[in-house]
């Protein structure tokens, strides 16, 4: 095979990218226009809009426009607002694109285009790569410096000193290998004499060919004249053991007396704050600017300085930026949106209790009025009965002055 080197390029898909943009602005316009006919005033009909002068309606259009038209910290100067692409707001607050600037940038420097709406990072260092963050992760123009005080290490099994020739027959050709909890097959190794470089090599070629492990990456090698079994994974789950197969003795080995040492994370701090350690990966400690960080560090020990070994710069993009502005208006526990459905909710639930206190009032009238009206209309009857009587009291007595 050649051995001139292949250079792989990863080009971004322009069209998709322009698309996606084109996606962007078209709903960053539906919802302004949507906010505008949601609290306006129609003079023509005399007519308000459900939501106007609502202020959080008001603060959440605001909020979106702040962010979408700021700059984005992290970037270069020239690179980090929406005007630099093409992108910008007019008087009525829709967004535009000039589509020359913005094919020019994208076929230009399509990455500056794409950091502009991702989560972005870099560092200084090829050893220590920038993983990604969370919306609680604050982003520091300056970078965040990274100082490693302990590399990741795997999880290994070393054997006890082999003789110069180990013989391999039916008392020890059997052993089960464990790496983080997994288990190997039953790992028959042929019959014969042995190095302890070749029996290494066998027992690598074995595993390789097991069911459970065989694609794990283990690692079998010979140091210092014993078997030293070598974990695929970093950290502190990282753990290799062996186990003789049924009546087996591996003593001649050296796979009875060794030693598992389990492996360790990375430790170190960013920021100047200590971060916790998983394996290769560092992430910012909760409570702190960077909280969400997260870093791959694949430093050795004699890559560790005096001083910082690296500064991972960060950055939000408008897209991501809005959309933990989007999580936290729509937060079921105090977001804007519950804030204003409350609002509204509390308002109805008001209206309602004038209403029923009205209703009350004028069941209360209605029901006073009923009874006046039927103590008038006994009255009334009292009086027209007193009225006959008297008028046939007069009558009878016009009648005896006649006679």
């Amino acid at each position: 095979s050649s051995e001139d080197p292949v250079i792989v390029s990863v080009l971004g898909d322009t069209e998709v990218a322009k698309e996606r943009i084109y996606d962007f602005v078209d709903a960053y316009n539906t919802f302004q226009a949507t906010a505008k006919e949601m609290s306006k005033f129609d003079k023509s009909t005399n007519t308000a809009a459900p939501l106007l002068s609502d202020r959080n309606l008001a603060q959440m259009v605001n909020d979106i426009a702040t962010t979408t038209i700021a700059t984005v910290s992290g970037l270069p100067q020239s690179t980090n607002m929406l005007f630099s692409i093409g992108l910008k707001i007019d008087d009525s607050g829709l967004m535009s694109i000039d589509e020359k600037k913005l094919n020019e940038k994208i076929v230009d420097t399509f990455s500056d285009v794409a950091n502009l709406f991702r989560s972005h990072g870099k560092t200084d260092n090829p050893g220590v790569s920038f993983l990604g963050m969370t919306e609680e992760t604050r982003v520091n123009p300056t970078g965040y410096r990274v100082d490693i005080s302990n590399t990741a290490k795997r999880g290994f099994y070393l054997g006890t000193p082999l003789s110069g020739i180990i013989k391999v027959d039916d008392t020890n050709n059997i052993l089960v290998v464990k790496m983080n909890g997994r288990v190997s097959d039953p790992i028959e190794l042929r019959k014969d004499v042995y190095t302890p470089g070749s029996l290494a090599k066998t027992i690598q070629n074995r595993l390789m060919e097991d069911k459970v492990l065989g694609r794990r990456g283990i690692q079998v090698r010979e140091e210092e004249g014993r078997l030293k079994i070598v974990s695929s994974t970093y950290g502190s789950n990282s753990t290799i053991d062996v186990e003789a197969g049924s009546g087996m003795d591996l003593a001649s080995l050296g796979l009875v007396d060794g030693t598992s040492t389990a492996g360790e994370d990375v430790a170190g701090s960013i920021g100047n704050v200590e971060a916790k350690g998983r394996g290769q990966l560092l992430a910012g400690a909760e409570d702190s600017n960077t909280e969400g960080l997260r870093i791959f560090v694949t430093l050795g020990e004699n890559d560790l300085l005096d001083e910082e070994e690296a500064t991972v710069k960060i950055s939000k993009g408008v897209a991501v930026k809005l959309g933990d502005k989007l999580s936290k208006l729509n937060d079921p526990l105090g977001g804007n949106v519950k804030r204003a459905t409350d609002d509204i909710t509390g308002q109805m639930s008001s209206f309602d209790e004038q209403i029923k206190r009205l209703n009350e009032r004028a069941e209360s009238k209605r029901s006073r009025l009923q009874n006046k009206f039927a103590k008038l209309d006994s009255t009334m009857g009292r009086l027209k009965s007193q009225q006959s009587y008297i008028s046939q009291q007069l009558s009878a007595m016009g009648g005896g002055k006649k006679d």
